[in-house]
């Protein structure tokens, strides 16, 4: 991946990212994402409305999970979710990844450092980076 930021060195230490997973109806493939996010983030699923093993298979593969009984739609799920857990006072960075994903090893890793030096220090925790 080509850097195409100012500035290729982090700005200060490396940053802690969450992992967020909003979800209806996935018990079939939300294990896998989460074990191949677990290694790397803490992972948080919300599931929105789910009336299958979703919420089971999400805990079972490590995941905090937060379990909507009626559904709203991803951005209210994921919202819901950002202040049940409190992850933006938690952690610098939150990735948001579909339910049927399946991330690299060193992904996060990656994303983290991205972040790092396409944010200006002045930027807030909820900055956007100037380039991707």
């Amino acid at each position: 991946m080509e850097n195409t930021c100012p500035s290729a060195t982090p700005v200060g230490e490396p940053k802690r990212t969450a992992v967020l997973i909003a979800c209806k109806n996935g018990e079939a493939m939300i294990g896998s994402v989460v074990r191949s996010a677990s290694a790397q983030a803490d992972v948080f699923v919300v599931s929105d409305g789910s009336t299958d093993r979703t919420v089971a298979e999400a805990r079972l593969a490590g995941a905090a999970v937060l379990s909507r009984e009626v559904s709203s739609g991803k951005p209210a799920a994921l919202g819901a979710a950002v202040e049940h857990f409190r992850i933006t006072a938690r952690y610098d960075y939150v990735l948001v990844v579909d339910d049927d994903a399946t991330i690299s090893a060193d992904y996060v890793e990656r994303f983290t450092r991205r972040m790092d030096a396409c944010l200006s220090p002045a930027a807030p925790v909820q900055g956007v980076p100037r380039q991707l």
